[in-house]
């Protein structure tokens, strides 16, 4: 195979990675952080304007929309290649990739309104249990399984290899988190520990 063969290969290899890492930048770096912070600031206001509303719902489609692309062509180690057709991405991938998407905002918006700062914390700490529960996979490919499991505290996306269990894997270990620190914040305001919001006392 000559040069020019090869870079006629290698050429649309190199756009799907550019195409995936400004999804990846869209909706991890832009549409979730925005989201959980406006969801934190309806809750400590306690109420919510037209234009709150619309962004965050935007931000939510935004998320899920970039989650579903990046799962469905994001090359891994047992295909280079992906592709999808629409009903596959926008009937059966994106509809549960929502369903995924808006209770992680949701629990982590609550985290920022309740414990603020305290939330950088918590997200580390289910950074670290998700790696140390897939050690393994760790190992064998350290940066896409780290950047795996970060995603996953949004919404998952990153298929490290074909077949393997680290996908299953790392959503249900970070659905358990969640689940963990929501359980954890209710104990709190029933015991008074923390107060609830929005907290009209302190307004």
């Amino acid at each position: 195979m000559s040069l020019e063969d090869l870079s006629f290969v290698a050429q649309p290899m190199r756009l799907k990675a550019f195409s995936v890492l400004v999804f990846f930048i869209s909706g991890y770096g832009e549409s979730a952080p925005q989201a959980c912070l406006q969801i934190a600031i309806i809750l400590i206001q306690g109420r919510c304007s037209l234009n709150q509303l619309f962004s965050v719902i935007l931000s939510l489609i935004s998320l899920s929309l970039c989650a579903t692309q990046i799962y469905l062509t994001l090359p891994t180690k047992g295909k280079n290649f992906k592709e999808s057709s629409w009903k596959l991405k926008y009937l059966i991938v994106l509809p549960s990739m929502m369903l995924i998407v808006i209770p992680r905002i949701i629990s982590i918006s609550l985290m920022i309104s309740y414990i603020k700062h305290g939330v950088l914390l918590i997200i580390f700490l289910m950074l670290t249990v998700n790696l140390l529960t897939n050690i393994k996979f760790v190992m064998r490919d350290p940066a896409k399984t780290i950047l795996g499991c970060l995603t996953n505290i949004f919404a998952p996306c990153i298929v490290v290899e074909e077949g393997s269990q680290f996908f299953k894997r790392s959503s249900l270990i970070s659905n358990l988190m969640h689940g963990i620190s929501l359980v954890t914040m209710t104990t709190l305001v029933i015991f008074n520990l923390i107060q609830p919001v929005p907290c009209y006392r302190t307004q």
